[in-house]
């Protein structure tokens, strides 16, 4: 998460939906006041969290780094008025493909990282999705539906940026902010650490989950059902 007074800009990261990328792109491009704009950590890159602001409660950072703007209001960080005020964007991600990448994360980490080792097959997704459909891991990152970071008690409080069109929507922001355009806009993903033929094996496991169990299918849909039609109000099927 960057929240910059300076620039009246805040960049909200949803899980699943390249974030830290994006991140790591914005911190890189100097456009930001280091000694006084906040950061929070991206741990694949090991950039520090920069001030990182003072709250009632004690703050996992993890819960910093993917905090929603009902958090931030709830934290004394930001006010309503101010998110109202300020340019906030996020990455808004299809259902379907962020349900894969969340699949793909789940094996290497979190409540379920030790069926990694193995290979999670798709019963035993099944079998954990039924138990427990939001907490894919211990910060409740993965199931936790993309419209609780873009609204606030029914207001729209934070504009979507299209996972499908990444780059451009990247570097517009960049441009927005006034930072470098770098020539070359890597991918930086925990995944690409595992590109290893099992990793693929399990890419296309977590592909026919989606297609070949019609009713976990569906379920999945209608859990994120207010994702599936913010994606579709505001940028098509």
């Amino acid at each position: 998460m960057i929240i910059s007074h300076s620039k009246k800009f805040i960049f909200f990261r949803v899980s699943k939906s390249g974030s830290t990328t994006a991140d790591v792109m914005l911190r890189l491009c100097g456009a930001f006041d280091l000694d006084q704009d906040s950061f929070s950590r991206t741990q694949e890159w090991e950039l520090p969290s920069l001030n990182r602001p003072e709250t009632n409660e004690e703050v996992h950072e993890m819960g910093w780094a993917h905090a929603t703007p009902q958090r931030l209001i709830k934290w004394g960080v930001m006010t309503l008025e101010q998110l109202r005020e300020y340019d906030c964007y996020a990455y808004l991600r299809p259902v379907e493909s962020r349900f894969v990448s969340g699949y793909l994360h789940s094996m290497r980490g979190g409540v379920w990282g030790h069926y990694g080792k193995a290979g999670y097959q798709p019963t035993q997704f099944i079998e954990r999705w039924r138990a427990n459909q939001e907490h894919f891991n211990p910060e409740d990152l993965l199931g936790r539906p993309q419209v609780d970071w873009f609204f606030y008690e029914g207001e729209q409080i934070i504009q979507p940026l299209d996972f499908n069109n990444y780059q451009a929507e990247l570097r517009k922001l960049i441009d927005k902010v006034g930072g470098y355009q770098f020539p070359e806009l890597p991918r930086l993903n925990r995944a690409l650490q595992h590109r290893v033929i099992r990793n693929e094996n399990r890419r296309e496991w977590a592909k026919t989950i989606w297609n070949d169990y019609e009713e976990i299918r569906r379920e999945l849909l209608d859990w994120y059902a207010a994702d599936h039609e913010f994606y579709n109000k505001n940028f098509g099927n």
